[in-house]
């Protein structure tokens, strides 16, 4: 009975913690600041992925076949591409890794971002992995799936959830420390002046007690109030003469604290940290600098997942493979890019391929597809050109 009873007593049995209302908010504010600032590096990263273009190709040449159609535009019968794809970045921002769920539904391949799952324990080290406890929007998948059933998308040993967390917290602290302290100069105080006769009252401390309680705490916080005031006792308040410069200076204090929380989340999620703050000076060599390391990288890695599980060596080496195309992320203004554009044509270029690259309209003609070269440019064997 001994045995049981105490069983059932580490079981059940919890400890409890007084927990004041200012706590609660306090954490609440410490929560919010870091989802908000996790939140908009996560949009910012999401965004710019789904704006990337999924291309497949078949024996060398670009196809738009029924792949072409699952990835960019209708990858499961619920969801849109560009909502799967901020699925996917939201999962590698908070979690580390993204699982891909393929299955199946009338006829075509469809992919589903898993909610929840688990590797297998029990593994052999030189086994496939299998994939326990997986569910898509909350509902079990009912079995363990096979590595061949999934598409696994890692964000590397270090992601950015994980490396916030200690970072965050502290800077979360040192605003609530600097809030409490604003409150506490925005404050009202009252200094009280006691005769010595009124001192030497052995209740005194009770008394002052008492009525600190009963009449001065109410007079401070309320609009509207009376006081009284007592033979020896005189009230003076004190601490409000700058407490406009106060408010002032504690705002600006209390905003570059959160804006380092913005900073440091950006840096973790490798996005400079110009562009979450909206500065414009620099944003260009910013954005290119962000999708060099960044975005890149990420669609490298998907690419190669999808590859290694869709298509395989055999495809692969035939010329069947998918490329995440993010050459045009960044906004292109096409008359500001004329002269440019117009070189492009001249070294190669055809006029489909400039209307893919700009995210315009491909027209099936046969001369659309043709390419063309300035008189500037000859082989080097023939060592003549002309400079027309």
């Amino acid at each position: 009975m001994g045995i049981f009873s105490w069983l059932r007593k580490s079981s059940y049995e919890a400890d409890f913690h007084k927990v004041s209302v200012e706590e609660l908010a306090e954490l609440a504010i410490e929560t919010q600041v870091r989802r908000l600032a996790l939140a908009v590096c996560t949009n910012m990263t999401a965004n710019a992925l789904g704006r990337a273009v999924l291309r497949t190709f078949e024996n060398g040449q670009e196809v738009r076949g029924i792949d072409h159609y699952t990835w960019n535009i209708r990858p499961n019968p619920n969801e849109t591409g560009t909502q799967f794809w901020h699925k996917v970045v939201h999962s590698l921002m908070t979690e580390g890794e993204a699982l891909l769920v393929m299955r199946p539904v009338a006829g075509q391949d469809c992919v589903w971002v898993a909610s929840g799952f688990d590797l297998e324990q029990k593994q052999r080290p030189f086994a496939p992995n299998r994939w326990e406890n997986v569910s898509v929007n909350d509902v079990p998948v009912g079995r363990t799936l096979s590595d061949d059933e999934v598409l696994h998308i890692s964000a590397g040993a270090v992601y950015p959830g994980a490396a916030l967390a200690a970072l965050a917290d502290t800077q979360c602290r040192l605003i609530n420390v600097a809030q409490r302290s604003l409150r506490w100069q925005m404050g009202q105080h009252v200094k009280v002046h006691i005769d010595r006769m009124a001192q030497g009252d052995k209740e005194f401390n009770q008394t002052f007690q008492a009525i600190i309680e009963a009449q001065i705490k109410p007079f401070l916080e309320s609009e509207n109030a009376a006081l009284p005031e007592y033979d020896g006792w005189n009230y003076q308040m004190f601490g409000q003469e700058k407490n406009g410069a106060r408010l002032a200076e504690a705002g600006r204090e209390i905003r570059k604290m959160i804006d380092d929380v913005f900073d440091f989340t950006a840096r973790a999620c490798l996005i400079p940290p110009v562009l979450v703050s909206g500065e414009v000076a620099d944003s260009k060599d910013a954005v290119s600098r962000w999708l060099t390391v960044a975005i890149d990288p990420l669609a490298e890695t998907i690419a190669d997942e999808i590859n290694r599980k869709c298509y395989g060596p055999q495809r692969w080496l035939r010329g069947d493979y998918l490329r995440v195309d993010t050459s045009g992320l960044q906004h292109f203004d096409l008359f500001a890019n004329a002269g440019s554009v117009e070189k492009l044509v001249g070294s190669g270029w055809s006029y489909n391929d400039i209307q893919r690259a700009i995210g315009g309209n491909e027209i099936d003609a046969e001369w659309a597809n043709e390419h063309y070269f300035t008189k500037n440019f000859a082989s080097v064997k023939d060592g003549k050109g002309v400079t027309e």
